[in-house]
């Protein structure tokens, strides 16, 4: 299966084009959800997020739609990992509330987590093995020690967990040092509003369909803008790249002309 999304949702410079003039900000999911059908979900990682507010999102998408939530800060960054039980628990029965359109959680390491600490990512996996699909996004400072990256690779792989493939200017360099660790994917594109994004969609399209060959099970696609503007040209392309050569459908989509 394939799942192509954003960040977020709430654009507010969609409304007039994706959302029609007079939605209010609560709506938007609705409309976002006849494009894509997957999201990432930022919000968790702050920890503002209630359980009825998760329910309010899952009843305003398909049942073919995904969330892909992104641990809390709280976990992943204040206490690197360490002594996390409570917090991962309560997160966990969360995000559970989704239920079949819970897609991959995943974690972003923390950029200053120290190197002799990847013990705790083995432990955290462990800890949360088989009560959630979890994949973990490696910052650069390990992706440049190929032992260190090699080591957490063999980790993510005994824990079933995936691998979070982030393409940007500070990591484009060690792409082709990372490999799946399971069954899906889950890639972070960031646009940078330059002629070599729709270089760089042709190249994932073509990656994701050697891996389609190869057996994988499922991909997720995440566009990312990094001026924080979408712009059409790019939204357009991708969308139609995935729904003509990658078999992109959902329930509601519609023909791929968001501007």
């Amino acid at each position: 299966m394939i799942y192509l999304g954003c960040s977020q949702w709430n654009y507010s410079f969609w409304k007039g084009e994706m959302y029609p003039q007079g939605t209010k900000p609560l709506d938007y999911i609705g409309y976002y959800s006849k494009e894509f059908n997957c999201v990432e979900l930022n919000s968790t990682y702050y920890d503002e997020v209630e359980p009825y507010t998760i329910l309010r999102w899952k009843q305003s998408v398909s049942p073919a739609f995904r969330f892909c939530p992104k641990f809390p800060k709280l976990i992943s960054h204040d206490r690197y990992l360490k002594n996390i039980q409570q917090p991962t628990d309560e997160f966990i029965n969360l995000v559970k509330l989704f239920e079949e359109n819970l897609g991959i959680s995943y974690v972003q390491l923390a950029p200053s987590m120290f190197r002799t600490n990847i013990y705790l990512l083995e432990e955290f996996l462990e800890y949360v093995n088989n009560k959630i699909n979890v994949s973990i996004e490696i910052r650069p400072d390990w992706l440049s020690r190929p032992p260190l990256l090699s080591q957490c690779l063999e980790i993510l792989k005994k824990y079933h967990a995936g691998v979070v493939i982030v393409d940007g200017a500070e990591t484009v360099k060690y792409l082709n040092s990372i490999k799946l660790t399971n069954s899906s994917a889950f890639i972070r594109f960031l646009s940078y509003n330059h002629p070599t994004d729709f270089e760089r969609i042709n190249d994932w399209v073509n990656m994701i369909k050697f891996w389609q060959d190869k057996g994988i099970r499922e991909a997720y696609f995440i566009l990312h803008f990094v001026d924080g503007v979408s712009e059409p040209p790019i939204v357009n392309y991708t969308l139609e790249k995935f729904e003509k050569e990658l078999g992109l459908k959902t329930e509601d989509l519609k023909e791929p002309k968001l501007f």
